[in-house]
């Protein structure tokens, strides 16, 4: 588990993400560079946590949701309670 990012590293993070998306990318390295003309710190720890966090937003998939419509249509084929063996036994 990694750490938590304050408020504020999160709304610099989000704000030049918005502004400039095509500058940044899921390479720390890159991100650290790419950081230098658009803010100036003071420090270079809050610069790279800034560059933690956009690095860290880019890697991750995109949450994408499946209606429950969309299931419900996948499972109709095995009926009800879903997919089930049928045993067969003879009397």
């Amino acid at each position: 588990m990694g750490r938590i990012k304050t408020t504020f590293v999160k709304n610099i993070g989000k704000e030049l993400m918005e502004k400039h998306p095509e500058s940044f990318s899921g390479v720390f390295e890159d991100n650290k560079k790419e950081l230098v003309p658009f803010v100036s710190f003071l420090s270079r720890k809050m610069r790279n946590l800034v560059a933690g966090y956009i690095t860290s937003v880019k890697n991750t998939k995109p949450f994408v949701q499946v209606s429950r419509i969309e299931e419900k249509t996948k499972d109709d084929r095995f009926g009800r309670r879903g997919k089930r063996r049928i045993s067969r036994r003879k009397y």
